[in-house]
């Protein structure tokens, strides 16, 4: 499963909160795990399944985003390592019976245990990107139930999805925070097709969609001609998590 695939439910679950208290889940899960040194040479990546999670030559920054639901864009803090150095991680709940979703508690324990991690939530005053209906109107069309989604370099593609999602997911390829501002309610269907900038976060290689078009529309043009929707750069509030403490990991 690739980053792009799971930030769907990351990113619908999380609520931006602002707190100077450690920010930790309120029961400790029971876990084993062993962290190591990635090799720099391998893919990055990761898996996650029922009480289970790996992750082959990711960042500790990639880390706390996932431990999160946020986008790396989101975290600051930390030193030059963070997002430079590389492991492997593997770890598993001791009672995977256990009630889902309890991945993300452990990774975030993961971290306070063998990372030091300590953090805080911050809203701050940020340039993001507003989307809005443009002038032409939308040409989107509404769907009755939710769809699959799938995210790639210069792809974006689901049956049915919120347009609250479509902006969270906009957010993971342009490194910014986009509000949705359309007041567009219900599901859409979105095939939205765009020549990915050299910045955008690259296709995973396991992606079964085809190489985007290198003559093809800006992801900005794309969405106006596409869905007749339109990203405006403005300010807004955006949520962080602040690194206050963290530490290389300690030897398995």
């Amino acid at each position: 499963m690739t980053f792009a695939r799971i930030a769907i439910s990351v990113l619908a679950a999380y609520l931006v909160s602002s707190s100077s208290a450690q920010v930790e889940p309120a029961t400790r899960p029971s876990y084993v795990a062993s962290v190591k040194a990635g090799k720099g040479a391998d893919p990055a990546g990761f898996w996650t399944t029922h009480g289970r999670f790996l992750a082959k030559n990711v960042t500790a920054k990639f880390l706390v985003a996932i431990a999160y639901g946020l986008q790396k864009f989101q975290i600051a803090g930390g030193a030059d390592w963070v997002d430079a150095d590389r492991f492997d991680i593997e770890a598993r709940l001791e009672d995977e019976s256990a009630t889902p979703g309890g991945e993300a508690p452990m990774i975030q324990f993961l971290l306070a245990d063998r990372f030091k991690l300590q953090v805080h939530r911050e809203v701050r005053e940020s340039t993001v990107y507003a989307l809005v209906v443009s002038g032409k109107g939308s040409r989107l069309k509404a769907v009755s139930s939710q769809g699959g989604v799938n995210v790639g370099a210069g792809q974006l593609v689901s049956e049915g999805m919120p347009i609250g999602l479509l902006a969270s997911l906009l957010g993971t390829r342009l490194g910014r925070t986009v509000l949705d501002r359309t007041n567009l309610a219900g599901r859409y269907a979105i095939d939205l097709r765009w020549t990915p900038d050299p910045g955008e976060p690259p296709s995973d290689p396991g992606d079964s969609f085809p190489q985007p078009d290198s003559s093809g529309p800006s992801i900005f043009t794309a969405i106006q001609e596409q869905l007749g929707l339109k990203l405006q750069s403005t300010k807004g509030q955006s949520g962080f998590l602040v690194i206050d403490h963290i530490e290389k990991p300690t030897a398995n």
